[in-house]
């Protein structure tokens, strides 16, 4: 067996009726949609192409991978939303005491 015939990810078996079905190839160009590799390298995972690896994604992974592209903006708004709201709660914090140190 071909190590391109499992997930690279959950390391699902790829195959049915000896024919690759719903998987994509992960350094495969596909028209104008970004390839999975370059989505990966947009969240900050660089893959790297090893004939000890798959090239390979079964369908579920690529949802997820979908999921995570979504939600991640998400997250990333949050994150930035509560370091402000520290920032400017540090701020309040030092002109309340400096106001504490006038009375």
């Amino acid at each position: 067996m071909s190590v391109d015939e499992w997930c690279r990810f959950c390391h699902k078996y790829l195959k049915t009726l000896g024919i690759f079905s719903h998987s994509t190839l992960i350094f495969g160009v596909t028209g104008k949609a970004k390839t999975v590799f370059h989505r990966l390298v947009d969240l900050g995972l660089t893959l790297r192409k090893s004939p000890e690896r798959s090239m390979r994604s079964c369908r579920n992974c690529i949802t997820l991978l979908s999921r995570i592209e979504r939600d991640l903006a998400v997250f990333r708004k949050w994150e930035v939303l509560e370091k402000q709201a520290d920032s400017n709660e540090g701020a309040l914090t030092s002109t309340t005491s400096d106001k504490g140190d006038l009375d």
